[in-house]
Parts: structure tokens; sequence; C-alpha cells
């Protein structure tokens, strides 16, 4: 009995050895790890250990393999990074810097399964699109998440090098801030990629050094299938002197091709209110473009909303189709909240329009299949939303009583008059494939702020 006992007893120690030896990497194969060290590290070493690291990323990225780690010690490391290892969806290739303060100019990839985690990325290359952005991406399955981009000479990322190819496709692009970048933080192009909880402020066009007097824009998106969500764009200004060119700002914008994309949950504004700054520009210069979901989001401090553009080129006189605009909240917009031109089979519901100036909509839109209903109009003294051609299930002059909107707290109060006086909606997003999203009681009016 004794024996069995002390038997078990050395059984049992003899697992939790293994499992801590298991849980602290130290009965990890570290063949599947290379170790890069600017300050200590040399380019002839073999890189499979802290103390036998190499010196730079280029050369951990000539010889790593699928399923293996890159780790990239604290320092700088003024090189251009290019990736044309394809890992798998399996064993993924994986470039991670270790801690706060690993800082590079920046990186290439035209490979799949790669991920890029925490690098401090700055002053890339104006020579060309794949030197200029701090991350330019074609490939699948690629994960960039927890970078921070900043002062680069075009965008921060920069998805995919064709608008609709499916050669960058089912990435994942979360957690990165990019402030200062040039044209754009994020261009996705592509298909079926997710963009979310990313933050981009301060975007320029470098007017004073780039001959080529660019936009400012927080986002452009073209291809297919995109999620676009959790995101903050904000601060991006033609005070900026930078900007002295006098750039048109979008927080978000596309021309086409553009078609299945979801916005949903993101916070958007520009933080002026002057000309040539809107939240979202959509036009239709390379067809098609519709099919976009703007759901849950708050848009405010600009000086248009969305503005929605079907038949914009003369080459291509063709609506855009299928635009849904629900429960968001808008405010604080000197001009049109929301602008649809020649866009047809639209929904306007469940919205809020807060110190909203007025509403555009052409008739070309109003006679093709427009379905307005259950929007909250207020602007303060009982001014008018210049434009609303009201039903009744609008509501107008009622204010939505937000918790504090002067701090830009747009959640109702538990005493707001638009708890529950949504319309119960019944639709299918890209976010959630061949899934339903049904709600079984009225909702309330305008974006939900947990």
């Amino acid at each position: 009995m004794n024996r069995q006992f002390c038997f078990s007893g050395g059984f049992q120690r003899f697992l939790i050895l293994v499992t801590f030896l298991l849980l602290t990497g130290c009965g990890r194969d570290s063949a599947h790890t290379y170790y890069v060290d600017c300050k200590k590290g040399s380019d002839s070493n073999s890189g499979r250990s802290a103390s036998n690291a190499f010196r730079t990323i280029r050369k951990a990225s000539e010889v790593i393999s699928p399923g293996e780690v890159c780790i990239v010690k604290k320092g700088n490391y003024p090189e251009r990074v290019y990736i044309h290892t394809s890992g798998t969806k399996e064993n993924p290739i994986t470039f991670k810097a270790s801690g706060k303060g690993v800082v590079t100019k920046g990186f290439t990839v035209e490979a799949d399964f790669v991920r890029i985690e925490g690098f401090e990325i700055t002053s890339t290359s104006p020579k060309g699109w794949k030197e200029g952005a701090g991350i330019h991406l074609k490939g699948r399955g690629c994960r960039l998440t927890n970078n921070y981009i900043h002062d680069v000479f075009l965008e921060g990322i920069r998805l995919g090098d064709d608008l609709t190819s499916a050669s960058t496709s089912n990435c994942l692009v979360s957690g990165n801030r990019m402030i200062r970048c040039g044209q754009a933080g994020i261009q996705i192009c592509g298909q079926n990629n997710r963009v979310e909880n990313n933050e981009i402020s301060g975007t320029v066009q470098w007017s004073k050094t780039n001959p080529q007097k660019l936009d400012a824009d927080g986002m452009r998106f073209f291809g297919s299938g995109h999620v676009i969500k959790k995101n903050r764009v904000h601060s991006i200004l033609l005070s900026d002197p930078e900007n002295s060119d006098q750039p048109h700002i979008d927080c978000a914008q596309t021309w086409g091709p553009a078609s299945n994309i979801v916005f949903e949950d993101n916070d958007f504004s520009l933080g002026e209110n002057t000309l040539n700054k809107e939240i979202i520009m959509i036009t239709e210069v390379t067809p098609p473009v519709g099919n976009i979901i703007f759901r849950n989001n708050i848009f405010h401090d600009a000086f248009r909303g969305l503005n929605i553009f079907g038949s914009h080129a003369p080459g291509h006189p063709s609506p855009i189709v299928d635009v849904k605009i629900l429960n968001n909240t808008f405010a604080g917009f000197s001009d049109n909240a929301f602008e649809l031109h020649d866009t047809h089979d639209a929904k306007v519901i469940n919205n809020i329009f807060y110190e909203c100036t007025s509403i555009f909509v052409d008739p070309k839109s109003r006679n093709a299949n427009l379905e307005s209903g259950y929007n909250c109009y207020y602007r303060k003294g009982g001014r008018q939303t210049r434009g609303v051609k009201a039903s009744p299930s609008d509501l107008i002059n009622v204010n939505p009583e937000f918790q504090d909107p002067a701090k830009k707290n747009f959640r109702l109060r538990s005493s707001s008059p638009l708890k529950g006086r949504g319309k119960v909606l019944y639709e299918t997003g890209t976010d959630l494939p061949g899934k339903s999203i049904k709600k079984t009681k009225a909702p309330d009016i305008g974006a939900f702020i947990p």
C-alpha cells in the first residue's frame, strides 16, 4: 500500500516537472527561434540564441522558415526589411519586437502567413510605393498587430498592391497606431481583410518636401469583403504646416472598385469644421461600388459626414447601389451630415443627427427605393435640420439626452426618449458570413456604446 502511494506521488511530481518545463519554454526547441540584437549581435552568428544573435533583421528574413519566430531586441535598426518567404496557416512566420523601442524603417512583405508584431516604424524612403509605406504587404493570411508607425513618407500600412486581387486576402490589421503618415494611415485593398482597433491621426501630405501634393486621409479602401471595425480616426488638420497645399481630407475614402464592405463601431472625427473635410467620401470612378454597410459608428466634428456620389465619372454613369446607414450617431456637422447622389436602394434608419446643419438627398436617390425612418434630428434652440423629409417614425427636435456631448460622450442616458424607439432590423452582414442579424425587440436609436 505504501509502495503504491510512493509510486503515485513520484509520478505526480514527474508530471508537474514536465508541465513546468513546457510552460516556461525550457522544453521548447530553440531551432524554431531566431534572435536579433543590433548592439551585440553579428550576422555571422547562428542567430539561434540571445547570446549568439544576428545583428540585422534582414539577415533573419533571409533564413527564416515556416513555423519559426524572429525575436528582435530593443534598439535602432536603420534598415528596410524584405520578406519573401511564406509561412503556412498552421505554421506562420513571425517577426516580433521584444518590448517597446524596436525601431526600423519598415517592412516590405510579399509572402503569405507572415506576422509582424510590436515594431516602431519611422523615416521610410521616398523612393517608391513599396519603400514609402511603413508596412507594404502583398500576401494572404497575414497579421500586422500592435505596431507604432509615425512620420513615414506614404501610408502607415498599405494592404495590397492591387485594388481587388485575392493575392492580398484574409489578413488582420489590428491594434496599430499611425501618426503623421503620408497620404493615408491605412490603404486597404484585396479581399476579405479585417481592419480593427487601430488609431490614425495627423495624416499629412508633406507639402514642404513632396511635389506630388498628396491628400491626407485616415483610410482608403478598395476591393471587397472587408470588415473595418472599432477604429479611431481623428485630428487630421488643415492647420498642420505640412498640409499647406489644402488637401481634401477624409477619415475614409474610395473611388472604387469597393463592394461588400462593413464599417462598424468606429469613431471618426476630424476636429475641424472647415471646408474640404469629410468623414467618408465614396465615389464611383471605377465600378462596382456598392453593398456598403455603416452600422453603429460615431461620426462627429467635421464639415461634412457621408458623401456618397454615384455616376461621378462621365465614363461610368452608373449609380451606387445598396448602401445601409444604420444605428449611427452623427454630431457636429456644419454642412450636410450625409449626402446621397444617385444612390439606389439605400437605407437610412435608426440614426441620431445631433447639431447637424442639414442633410441632402437628390431626386434620383429619393425615387430609387430609398428607405428612411426612425431617425432623430435635433438642434438646440428649436432650429430645424435642413433637407429633412420626415416620416411618421422620425423624432424631430427631440433631445437624445447624451451623457456629456461636450466631452464627446454620446452614450444615451437611461432617461433618453430614444431608448427602445428604433426599428427592428433584419440584415446579413459580411462580418458574420452566412448568418443573419435579428433583434427581437426594438433597439435604441443611434450607436450603441458599451
